[in-house]
């Protein structure tokens, strides 16, 4: 899938060679705070955000089988409510580490970033996913109603291992319909077949998915 921003160039969702993978590991520091444990590394599908020169513009993490660091923050006294709600954990993948380079404030840019997120999260065909964004984050509270997430926990989450500070978080998780829905919705803007409504929807939740719309553990 390619995708030209305003300023021109081309950016593409890859899986990362080994210089890719530092530069990205070192934007999760830099713009999130997190050192992710190398076991937790080892299990996470990579995926970063190039330009033509193949710059890493920013990227992801997805986690397809269990444990899930969404779920292993949840304080002891809510963590059973949570995993009732999420059912069985094999069905369900976690997007984490989350982040776009903040200079870049192009539309475009962050529109295409996000489709090529929701396809790959798409072909894992899993039933739900994984997410959590800090509770200061308003944009993203108003993005997690407008696609249906469920909130699995919201306060002071456990301070995992690569965390540089406690944090005050929500759980969610998307099922896949409603991120298929959501999905189809950006793909009909796409290609000019969307109501006047649907864009005004797909603009809103876009342009609040930058870099700081995603703080994850």
């Amino acid at each position: 899938m390619t995708n030209k921003s305003t300023n021109g160039q081309v950016h593409r969702l890859i899986r990362p060679d080994s210089n890719q993978s530092r530069d990205y590991l070192s934007g999760c520091k830099s713009f999130l705070g997190l050192q992710f444990p190398e076991s937790y590394l080892l299990r996470a599908n990579h995926f970063v955000l190039v330009d033509q020169s193949s710059k890493v513009l920013g990227g992801a993490l997805l986690v397809a089988q269990p444990g899930f660091r969404s779920l292993d923050g949840i304080p002891d006294a809510n963590r059973n409510r949570a995993l009732e709600t999420v059912g069985d954990v094999r069905a369900i993948a976690e997007i984490n580490g989350v982040w776009l380079d903040c200079c870049l404030t192009s539309p475009y840019l962050t529109f295409s970033f996000w489709c090529q997120i929701i396809e790959r999260l798409l072909e894992t065909e899993k039933d739900a996913f994984l997410f959590t964004f800090d509770n200061s984050n308003e944009r993203m509270w108003q993005v997690a109603k407008s696609t249906g997430a469920n909130i699995l926990y919201s306060g002071f989450t456990l301070q995992l291992p690569g965390m540089e500070n406690p944090a005050n978080e929500t759980i969610a998780f998307i099922d896949r319909k409603s991120l298929e829905v959501f999905q189809t919705l950006l793909l009909r803007r796409n290609h000019g077949r969307s109501t006047f409504d649907e864009v005004k929807t797909a603009q809103r939740i876009g342009s609040r998915m930058i870099k700081h719309d995603f703080s994850n553990t």
